[in-house]
């Protein structure tokens, strides 16, 4: 978790059940699910692999990358997988709304290409959530834009330290054979001192996600 003005970092006992990954991963999608409430899947550079947004919190979820083994992940949690290579996103997203545009679009730590697919995606009054850390200097869509579309636009950090405490306790009562799939996104278990293979395998779309351990 984090203060006003410094990290506070507060040492949390797990269950000798309950892998750290687990409960990681499980804080962040609960988190946007808490969040946004609906969900469009939309994503060029992240796993566009979220169990959790098929799940009772929304009618239908796009999942939008160029990576084949990302694509069918997403399938695989029950997403339509759509490929912006080789279908016409804006027009599926379209006829699946009956016209209207897709209530959320999550942008996964992408690129401006992707944050403006959001946004033309959206319906009227929509909303872009951007995920991650994104490393361009500007938006792709002007106030004017934003202003026009009545758009809600959100960022930022996931309070990790708030949610776990709340959440934890339902994961650790969960039987291990019921609790939710997050950790199948992760491709890649190495030891620390293989980090500079692993940002490798990340930074050419090697990897969906890669965990680092001293172990």
């Amino acid at each position: 978790g984090f203060t006003r003005h410094r990290y506070s970092f507060v040492c949390l006992t797990l269950p000798l059940d309950l892998p750290g990954t687990n409960v990681l991963l499980f804080v962040l999608h609960c988190h946007w699910i808490y969040r946004h409430r609906f969900f469009y899947g939309d994503s060029a550079e992240y796993k566009a692999n979220d169990p959790s947004l098929t799940h009772d919190y929304s009618d239908e979820v796009w999942a939008v990358d160029s990576i084949p083994d990302r694509l069918a992940m997403a399938a695989s949690f029950g997403a339509e997988a759509l490929n912006f290579k080789a279908c016409d996103v804006l027009a599926t997203v379209r006829a699946g709304t009956e016209g209207r545009g897709a209530d959320v679009a999550l942008e996964l730590v992408g690129t401006s290409q992707a944050l403006r697919l959001g946004f033309d995606s959206i319906r009227p009054g929509g909303t872009v959530s951007s995920i991650g850390v994104n490393t361009d200097a500007a938006f792709p869509f002007s106030p004017q834009e934003a202003y026009g579309k009545q758009l809600t636009f959100k960022c930022g950090r996931c309070p990790a330290r708030h949610f776990m405490e709340k959440l934890m306790p339902q994961l650790a009562a969960c039987p291990a054979e019921a609790r939710p799939p997050y950790t199948r996104v992760i491709s890649h278990r190495m030891h620390l001192r293989e980090g500079v293979e692993g940002y490798r395998l990340f930074n050419n779309r090697e990897a969906i996600k890669v965990v680092l351990s001293c172990a």
